[in-house]
């Protein structure tokens, strides 16, 4: 794996943070996920679940415009047709891209966060979602050549989530709860949104 780390730059973990992630994480499943994530297992999802996933995940402004009955049918269709097929990394990344395109085709929407948050659901082991706030923090970590690159994103995101995976665990054991790696990567997240 490509190491993308400025490696003059060197990763202090805060303990705290990952203590207040592990707090957060049952209310940002409710919040964000768990309604989708339902519709998405039981293939149930609509243009309007896909309207309020956007306005959920504050990337609805990218859409300008847009009727959430009609508009959004294209993003719809594509979740219907690609993203239940993700299998692997390369399947992941040819996915995002391809979202990526046709947003920007039907859209004019270059939105790699919307594209991720769409498509998180469906491979939540595999995509990794790419939002501001972890960015400017990655970037803090050393990350180079993260902004609007997905795939550096994501191979910089797993290669700190690796370092971090430990003492999320270790605090996890702490407070004796256990959790699956999803969410164990949710706690990831939630840690670099932490200022």
């Amino acid at each position: 794996m490509k190491d993308l780390s400025d490696k003059n730059n060197v990763t202090k973990i805060s303990v705290s943070k990952i203590r207040w992630a592990i707090k957060k994480l049952p209310i940002h499943s409710l919040k964000y996920d768990d309604d989708f994530l339902e519709k998405v297992n039981s293939r149930t999802f609509t243009d309007e679940d896909i309207y309020k996933r956007l306005i959920n995940y504050r990337v609805i402004r990218g859409f300008k415009g847009c009727d959430p009955q009609i508009d959004y049918r294209y993003l719809t269709d594509y979740l219907y047709k690609e993203a239940y097929y993700i299998t692997n990394n390369e399947d992941a990344l040819r996915t995002v891209n391809k979202l990526i395109l046709l947003m920007i085709e039907k859209y004019r929407f270059a939105g790699i966060s919307a594209a991720t948050k769409l498509l998180w659901p469906f491979a939540p082991n595999l995509i990794t979602i790419y939002d501001q706030l972890a960015l400017a923090k990655l970037k803090g970590l050393g990350g180079i050549g993260l902004n609007n690159n997905y795939e550096f994103y994501n191979l910089f995101w797993n290669q700190q989530f690796k370092i971090h995976q430990t003492e999320i665990k270790k605090e996890l054991s702490r407070v004796n709860k256990k959790v699956n790696l999803v969410d164990q990567r949710k706690i990831f997240d939630l840690y670099l949104w932490k200022k």
